[in-house]
């Protein structure tokens, strides 16, 4: 990334200073387009830095950057820029702390493997700003964040009923920071892992973030997700991240069970259409995924999202729509050749 040290101070007077309650995550598509025209935005140092490079003929890298450093802001555009201003000098002025925030938020996006992440990063980042959590907390959920795969970790979060986990299960968990390993809890020819610091506090601070993914999905009509498919389908698609994408349509496929939004049939043409997508991958995916490992792949996994789901209702009291998804599994049997001849 080139002009680093332009991109930080405009990254840094942006999250201190600005009025940043227009920017969305998917503004950089709208600059992309030269369709840009909101005069306030463009006031915006990190805004004008980005039409900047677009106008020199932005580089895709740069591109993809940019655009997970616009869903990062995204997720603190309701933050009052006093607050932000005020939490963030603390730590620029602390001598506790050599790299300035805002130069320390690019290094954790760059790690980030896509818009996702960083997404996550910048709910995280709010919590910050709101006082809930402290800057070395903030700094070690993203640690984890920089280094999980992100259906690890949303099942990791879903599934927060479960307190203890083996090696056979926790282990890629452990590698990445979630659980941790006493020598203490090795017994009965089995290692047991425990919920790490860092897994508590993305337990913790990461609540209310799955709740309003989830919820999203469910209160959505016939029409926005469509639109809500589409987007995931293209989206993931472009970033040639196959493990992002089968989690994004996991996820929203058994989401949609409880949304009643829309009726049964809308419910299998919705799901039906995800499956239609899925199998026609593009060139570019270079994947050795063929129609049925990736049918069996996706149903496989939302069973297994499903169960989770089912589990923290038992406890909570609420009840899934288990007869949405068997009903769908019955439709698919019968109308699957549709797909077979893509």
């Amino acid at each position: 990334m080139s002009n680093l040290s332009n991109i930080s101070t405009a990254l840094t007077t942006t999250i201190k200073d600005s009025d940043i309650h227009g920017v969305t995550g998917d503004l950089l598509e709208v600059i992309l387009d030269k369709s840009f025209k909101d005069g306030i935005l463009k006031d915006i140092p990190i805004i004008s830095t980005i039409i900047g490079f677009v106008k020199a003929g932005i580089k895709i890298n740069d591109a993809l950057f940019f655009k997970k450093i616009l869903h990062l802001i995204a997720q603190i555009n309701d933050v009052p820029a006093e607050e932000r201003g005020k939490v963030i000098s603390e730590i620029d002025e602390s001598k506790n702390y050599r790299v300035k925030i805002g130069e320390k938020l690019l290094f954790i996006v760059d790690k980030c493997d896509d818009h996702e992440k960083a997404e996550i990063i910048g709910y995280l980042f709010k919590e910050f700003l709101k006082r809930k959590m402290a800057y070395d907390e903030f700094l070690r959920c993203c640690s984890i964040i920089e280094k999980c795969v992100i259906n690890d970790l949303l099942v990791f979060l879903n599934n927060d009923i479960k307190r203890y986990y083996t090696i056979n299960d926790g282990e890629e968990l452990l590698n990445v920071g979630m659980l941790t390993l006493s020598l203490k809890n090795i017994r009965d020819n089995n290692i047991y892992l425990n919920i790490s610091k860092g897994g508590e506090l993305l337990r913790i601070h990461l609540l209310e973030y799955l709740k309003n993914r989830n919820l999203q999905v469910r209160l959505k009509n016939f029409s926005e997700i469509q639109k809500h498919i589409d987007y995931i389908l293209t989206s993931y698609r472009n970033d040639d991240n196959w493990n992002n994408l089968l989690t994004r349509t996991v996820e929203t496929s058994a989401e949609l069970c409880n949304n009643y939004k829309i009726s049964d049939d809308e419910f299998n043409s919705i799901i039906f259409s995800i499956f239609k997508g899925l199998a026609t991958e593009p060139k570019s995916y270079n994947l050795i995924y063929r129609y049925e490992s990736t049918v069996t792949d996706m149903v496989k996994a939302i069973n297994e999202y499903i169960a989770i789901i089912i589990k923290k209702n038992d406890l909570n009291g609420n009840d899934f729509d288990m007869a949405r998804w068997k009903q769908f599994e019955k439709y698919f049997e019968e109308n699957k050749r549709q797909i077979n001849k893509l």
